[in-house]
């Protein structure tokens, strides 16, 4: 006897950590060039990859930037639906600096105290 399945209609899952190494991979870092720009050390770009530990929102948003990736598409495996009010993609350019500016207000505050 056999199961027929429609071989069409199944997509393995594009989990978050296939995600962070596919943006890194597509921005031609490494991970210890990523670790560097992200300030964290190479162990934790490898364990986010491989799905061991979740990267928090300011990390995935910094991850984004930093490799000029989509954030919704790095957090959901699905595109950004609106490019703000004209069209021009500013909604989604000002998202991602605001992220990034907050991750780097998060680690200057961090290392002051």
């Amino acid at each position: 006897m056999s199961i027929a399945h429609n071989q069409a209609t199944r997509i393995p899952p594009r989990t978050l950590g296939i995600r962070l190494r596919d943006a890194r991979e597509y921005a031609g870092l490494d991970q210890n060039a990523l670790a560097d720009a992200l300030d964290v050390g190479r162990a934790t770009i490898s364990n986010y990859e491989r799905g061991v530990t979740k990267p928090n929102r300011l990390q995935i948003n910094a991850w984004a930037v930093t490799c000029d990736v989509d954030v919704e598409w790095l957090k959901t495996g699905r595109a950004s639906r609106g490019d703000g009010p004209d069209g021009d993609g500013s909604a989604k350019q000002e998202y991602r600096i605001s992220g990034v500016l907050t991750h780097i207000y998060a680690h200057s505050t961090h290392r002051a105290a």
